[in-house]
Order: structure tokens, then C-alpha cells, then sequence
């Protein structure tokens, strides 16, 4: 998914989009009655290899009819996409009524305000046998701050350039570590680490059955002041970056001419 100041309307509420085929949309800029440019986005999602599609993505342009807090998320399920569905319509959910009565976030709001909302998203997923990465941003004035947890990654393409924003949650040393210190065996299939030979990253929501082992929700939370050249921010999961290089990534959107279009 993408996101870029271009045209959104400012009533528009949060929309999850179920996708059991391939699903493309988006909006183009828009102003508000102040004149503030609202940001816009274009989203794309499609089924690939698999019989049905676990993926969800939502956006929340506006939020609580504030033109400087825009959120948006994309949600890579596995072992069903119940998880998924679930996370992209509560996270949003939470992350609004927190932010009721604000009409801008800092840093150490941001901090805890998604170390809670994941936390407590995961903890209604209890029993639930799917997981789900969650890769979010939330953009507030001139404030830019990501929050994921799995596999899926931010990108900031700046001036043409891609600026990472997010490490992936795979079974590096630290985080293999900790999943080994909970009983988590660690094995190698077809190349590729994972938890008790399934599971190949170390945090995600849901994934009850892992929890045990050291899977936690806890997310990643970065910032970034939004600067002049921040063209688009892209959300993907690695159903896109297993295959397209961030610098290319950034190239395709500095071709287009709105994020709706992307």
C-alpha cells in the first residue's frame, strides 16, 4: 500500500478490505475546508500462489475527522486469514478511540500507544490458530511513525530513494535467542529458519500455538520527521519484497503520478 499527500476525503472512515481475489484502489488528493492537503493512498492486493488470499490491508485517512492523523496498515496472514481480518479492522479500531481527544501524537505516545493496541489486539486472538505480521503507520502533522511486527516492511521513498524503516522479525540472533530461551527449536527447511520447522519469523499476532515459544506481538516502533522529497511511503508485505528491491520499489513510484494510480 501506498501513501502520499494527494486526495482523500476528510469524512472517510476506517475501511478494512477483504480480498479473496485481487482487490486495486485508492484516492487522489483532496483539500479540506481549511485548505490542508490530505493525504491519499492506492492499495493493491492479490492472491498469488495460494488457493485463497490472507492477506488485508486498511486505511483510516482522517481519523476521527482530524486531517493530520492518517493511518494505514497492511496485514500478511498465514494459516488462515482470520487473524488478519481481525487485526485489520481492530488495530485501526483502537488506535482511533487512543487518539480521541488528540490532534497530535509525539514520540512516547507513539511508543505506547502501539505497544498497547498490539498487545491488546493479540490478546483477543487467544485460541485463534492463524497469525498475522502488522505493518502500520501513522502520520501526524509532520511526524511519521511505523509500528510492525512479522516479516512485512516499511519504505520511505525519498527524492527517488528508498529510506528503510523497519528491520523484519525473523529468527536473527537476538530474536533466536529468545525464542530458544522458551523452548523454541529452531530448524532449517528448504534454507529457510523456523520456529519447530513451520513458523519463520518471531513475532506476530495470533499464532497461538507458538506463544509458548516465544512469539510475542510486542512491535517495532520507529519515527521520522516527514521532509520535503518524501514522495510515497510504501507498505508491503514479502509477498513483494521477496521479489522487488526497495531502490526499484522506488523507482516505479517516482513514475507515477499519484499513489491512487500506483
Amino acid at each position: 500500500m501506498l501513501t502520499r499527500a494527494l486526495r482523500v476525503p476528510c469524512h472517510a472512515h476506517t475501511r478494512p478490505f477483504q480480498c479473496q481475489e485481487d482487490r486495486t484502489g485508492g484516492d487522489p488528493v483532496n483539500y479540506n475546508e481549511n485548505g490542508e492537503c490530505i493525504f491519499g493512498y492506492g492499495y493493491h492486493v492479490t492472491r498469488g500462489r495460494r488457493p485463497a488470499n490472507e492477506d488485508r490491508v486498511s486505511v483510516t485517512p482522517c481519523m476521527n475527522g482530524n486531517s493530520s492523523l492518517n493511518f494505514y496498515g497492511v496485514y500478511d496472514g498465514h494459516s488462515g486469514d482470520q487473524a488478519a481480518e481481525f487485526a485489520s479492522a481492530e488495530i485501526p479500531s483502537l488506535v482511533s478511540k487512543a487518539l480521541k481527544l488528540k490532534t497530535e501524537v509525539n514520540e512516547m505516545e507513539a511508543l505506547e500507544l502501539f505497544d498497547s493496541t498490539f498487545k491488546a489486539c493479540d490478546s483477543q486472538l487467544q485460541g485463534v490458530e492463524a497469525g498475522t505480521t502488522a505493518c502500520t503507520a501513522l502520520v501526524s502533522r509532520e511526524m511519521l511513525f511505523v509500528a510492525s511486527t512479522g516479516d512485512s516492511q516499511a519504505v520511505l521513498c525519498r527524492q527517488g530513494s528508498p529510506v528503510l524503516l523497519n528491520t523484519p522479525h525473523k529468527l536473527t540472533d537476538r530474536e533466536r535467542r529468545r525464542v530458544e530461551s522458551q523452548g523454541g527449536k529452531i530448524q532449517n527447511v528448504d534454507g529457510v529458519d523456523r520456529i519447530n520447522g513451520v513458523l519463520n519469523m518471531s513475532r506476530a499476532l495470533g499464532d497461538c500455538a507458538f506463544k509458548q515459544f516465544g512469539v510475542i506481538p510486542d512491535p517495532s516502533v520507529v519515527s521520522r520527521q516527514l521532509l520535503k522529497g518524501d514522495d510515497f511511503l510504501l507498505l508491503a508485505t514479502d509477498g513483494l519484497w521477496n521479489f522487488v528491491s526497495p531502490p526499484r520499489a522506488c523507482q516505479v513510484m517516482a513514475s507515477v503520478r499519484s499513489a491512487a494510480e500506483a
